[in-house]
């Protein structure tokens, strides 16, 4: 395999190396065997054998190869390593002909059939997150959204920046999703309900907002809200009314006009005073 990018399978011959340790690991393993056909009732030779087995693994080889070897008997520096698992070649660190020291990398296995889809947070919308928090993933030249969860929530800055990075799992059987692609991550908001008004109802000054509640025949009393949520012509009451009450809805401005000049005070300012309508 020369070429990143590739697929390849698991068990597919990836390299060979050439390697005296190699070599000599696997005369130990021969002799090994050798002494445990010899003295079968020995569990020293036995341990000496798993010992020299388990070397061999360690290299690389597989338990098909160490059995050609038993099998076979041939002593072979040059090895072929196959790949450990399926997936795609995404690095070559290694060239032919070149000396490699113990422990080197020389290729890189990635599998794509799950990916990570990050997104950049503000310090103040991280906040708003956790790991579980559901998301849906938009890859770009897809409008179908992935649904999924936060996984991951980075506890510092991306280096130089003022953004922190979220990440959630993407699943990607079919490889169609490639790493790197930009996609949209939208975060998930549970439905709650909640009562909501026009706009016109409710009365807004530099004190705050406040409805008029019908409290009797023809009989309206201002009650101070909170507001919540607002849309082009709704705003959603946060607390101050139950759903029982009944709220005027056309004329809540006449109502507070009134009461101002017949009274030329805030509505506010007595919360018990009563207009007959």
């Amino acid at each position: 395999m020369k070429e990143t990018g590739q697929p390849i399978r698991k068990g597919q011959p990836l390299y060979d190396l050439y390697s005296e340790t190699l070599l000599t690991l696997e005369q130990e393993y021969l002799l090994a065997l050798d002494q445990v056909k010899a003295f079968p009732s020995e569990r020293q030779f036995a341990s000496i054998l798993d010992a020299a087995k388990r070397k061999l693994l360690l290299t690389g080889l597989t338990n098909a190869q160490i059995s050609r070897i038993a099998q076979t008997r041939k002593l072979d520096a040059r090895i072929t390593f196959v790949a450990p698992s399926s997936g795609t070649v995404t690095e070559i660190a290694a060239a032919e002909g070149v000396y490699v020291a113990e422990g080197s990398p020389l290729y890189r296995i990635s599998r794509f059939n799950t990916i990570w889809a990050e997104a950049e947070l503000y310090a103040g919308e991280a906040g708003a997150l956790k790991i579980g928090t559901p998301v849906d993933v938009i890859v770009a030249g897809s409008n179908m959204p992935i649904k999924t969860k936060i996984s991951f929530i980075n506890p510092e800055f991306r280096q130089n920046s003022q953004v922190v990075i979220a990440r959630a799992s993407v699943p990607n059987p079919g490889g169609g999703l490639i790493p790197g692609t930009q996609a949209t991550m939208t975060v998930g908001t549970q439905v709650r309900e909640a009562l909501t008004l026009p706009l016109d109802a409710v009365i807004r000054d530099s004190k705050g907002a406040h409805v008029w509640v019908k409290i009797g025949e023809n009989t309206f009393s201002p009650r101070r809200v909170e507001l919540g949520e607002e849309s082009a012509n709704r705003v959603a009451i946060a607390s101050g009314l139950q759903s029982r009450d009944t709220v005027v809805v056309t004329g809540a401005y006449l109502l507070y006009s009134e009461y101002v000049l017949k009274q030329g005070a805030d509505p506010m300012a007595g919360l018990n005073h009563q207009s007959n309508q």
